[in-house]
């Protein structure tokens, strides 16, 4: 895996964010006594607020869901964001 996936979960409040399974193995494997979440809610007022409001929280997101720090996510590849609402991976940068 080049990168960690991170798949979104849209609601009409806010999304989901979660490890992609494969990730989530691939971390276990590489950090097995690591402390992360199962998933994160991140809520908002519109939809329309969806990349303004949680684009610059993703980096956040990715720490908190991995429990690594930004630096040790870039070492296993970085973090890409997998929308089902577009068929769309992101990168984080």
């Amino acid at each position: 895996m080049s990168t960690l996936q991170i798949d979104i979960g849209r609601q009409s409040d806010g999304c989901v964010y979660m490890l992609h399974p494969r990730a989530a193995r691939a971390l276990q494997e590489r950090f097995p006594g690591v402390h992360r979440v199962p998933s994160v809610f991140i809520g908002y007022d519109a939809r329309a607020d969806f990349e303004t409001m949680h684009g610059p929280l993703w980096k956040q997101i990715a720490t908190i869901l991995t429990g690594l720090t930004w630096e040790q996510i870039e070492g296993m590849g970085g973090v890409t964001l997998y929308d089902p609402m577009d068929s769309e991976l992101r990168k984080v940068a």
